[in-house]
């Protein structure tokens, strides 16, 4: 099910998520400290490993991430982790039932979008007629990626995670691939367009990417996506586009196309 809070993002929210007996989670802020956070989901709550997160630089502690973020320590950890990306006015917990309904026994990092947007966050800047500001995403898309391979260490990811993105966190993790492709094994792109008008130089070297439409989106002009899917393929990646018979919310048929193409990424077998 998906609902529209108040605030105008689009959530995802399930009863129950798949597994989650074998799934732990854990909130770091920004500063690098365990957050005290509402159990808004069922899921077990991970209250082990360090209580203060963080990296040295030239002998000063910074915090390990710009961003906050949920950590779920999923049963396989040998298993391709998941990046997960909210929407715009959202926060990283929209994304915790997903990262469930998608890979149940994948580790998963659900982060917080920088940039306070209405009632909730982005992960950059857009103008005042909602189009894209380019220098701040180029920006923020440098630190994010710092960031990916800081938290990938930290939890001792096996390989680059898989970047599920949503609206503009879709937006962000398309930047990610077409920027920085070796800090991910991929990327899922729900409700995405563009990130920049001139698409960067870079090769993809046959990175996975899958891009998934509504053919119903009012928040999109028809044909974002399909501009993007033929970008990264001219780029070099694996692109595999997808419409769907809905609008921008992410819905059951999301979730079943997405579980079935990641299962060769995530190096496991799972049914149902």
């Amino acid at each position: 099910m998906v609902r529209r809070d108040n605030r105008g993002s689009d959530l995802f929210f399930e009863n129950e998520l798949e597994s989650d007996a074998e799934r732990k989670l854990t909130s770091v802020s920004a500063c690098g400290k365990p957050c005290e956070l509402q159990k808004a989901f069922t899921a077990t709550w991970y209250s082990g490993g360090r209580s203060h997160l963080s990296c040295a630089v030239e002998g000063e502690e910074l915090p390990l991430s710009a961003h906050d973020h949920c950590f779920i320590k999923g049963a396989a950890p040998d298993h391709t982790p998941l990046l997960m990306l909210h929407g715009s006015s959202g926060t990283e917990l929209d994304m915790v039932p997903l990262a469930g309904r998608l890979a149940p026994g994948s580790m998963a990092v659900a982060l917080r979008g920088a940039v306070p947007w209405e009632a909730g966050f982005a992960f950059f800047r857009r103008f005042e007629d909602r189009s894209i500001d380019e220098r701040d995403l180029l920006a923020r898309a440098d630190v994010l990626a710092g960031e990916v391979v800081r938290i990938g260490k930290n939890y001792r990811f096996p390989r680059p995670p898989v970047a599920i993105g949503f609206s503009n966190g879709a937006i962000m993790a398309a930047a990610l691939l077409m920027l920085y492709p070796r800090c991910l094994s991929g990327a899922v792109l729900f409700r995405p367009l563009s990130p920049f008008a001139v698409a960067p130089d870079t090769r993809l070297s046959r990175v996975p990417a899958l891009l998934v439409d509504g053919d119903n989106d009012e928040r999109r002009l028809r044909g974002d996506g399909a501009r993007l899917a033929q970008r990264l393929a001219h780029m070099g990646a694996d692109v595999a586009h997808h419409v769907l018979p809905t609008g921008h919310s992410i819905t059951e048929d999301d979730i079943g196309l997405t579980r079935e193409w990641l299962k060769p990424l995530l190096g496991q077998a799972e049914s149902g």
